[in-house]
């Protein structure tokens, strides 16, 4: 995983675990009302739509998960300063 800021390397770890436990990866940094929430949602989908959506609302936890942490943790140059 050379040349990935550390930014991109919890934003991957997050997304690997809400692959495997949608909403783990916003559990384990801190996001416990977005992890809970696919917790809860991932298998309604899976379980109404007798398992065709189940795929998309896994896949979607894990996306929101990775783009979440690398945004909570990314402090680079580009990113935009919140002016107080």
């Amino acid at each position: 995983m050379a040349g990935l800021t550390s930014a991109q390397k919890r934003g991957l770890a997050a997304g690997a675990m809400s692959l495997v436990v949608p909403g783990l990866g916003q559990i384990v940094y801190r996001q416990f009302v977005v992890g809970v929430f696919w917790l809860i949602l991932t298998p309604v989908f899976w379980y109404s739509t007798k398992f065709l959506l189940g795929w998309v609302a896994h896949v979607m936890a894990a996306a929101s998960a990775y783009w979440a942490v690398q945004r909570q943790y990314d402090t680079g140059p580009h990113r935009k300063r919140k002016h107080r």
